[in-house]
């Protein structure tokens, strides 16, 4: 049995408008997610940028272990912010859509990795 440390950080994306993987999936994820890790259901921390939902939920010492990302109308697609430097956050591209909002660096920075 492994021990809710042992678990990887984890980072969900959902759009409310994907047609592919159903909304619903999000909060269906994060039951399982939190659950198998003995986390409380109810998020730790909310933050609103732009039309997204952040919230994060931490385990029972303190450390955040999820965090879940809904986009209000973004459909089935990697979100980015399209500032014109690809160096940044990349380019648009089929199923990677500019959403003002960079999904690579915003994993990177929950995971601790910049």
């Amino acid at each position: 049995d492994a021990s809710p440390e042992s678990w990887p950080l984890l980072s969900l994306w959902q759009g409310t408008a994907d047609a592919i993987v159903h909304p619903d999936n999000l909060r269906e994820l994060t039951e399982q997610w939190t659950a198998v890790q003995e986390i409380d259901l109810v998020a730790d921390e909310l933050e609103v940028i732009g039309s997204a939902i952040r919230e994060v939920y931490r385990d029972n010492a303190g450390m955040p272990r999820i965090e879940t990302w809904s986009l209000d109308g973004f459909g089935h697609a990697v979100p980015i912010d399209a500032d014109g430097n690809p160096e940044v956050c990349g380019l648009e591209a089929e199923f990677v859509v500019n959403a003002n909002l960079c999904a690579i660096r915003r994993v990177a920075d929950f995971w601790q990795l910049r």
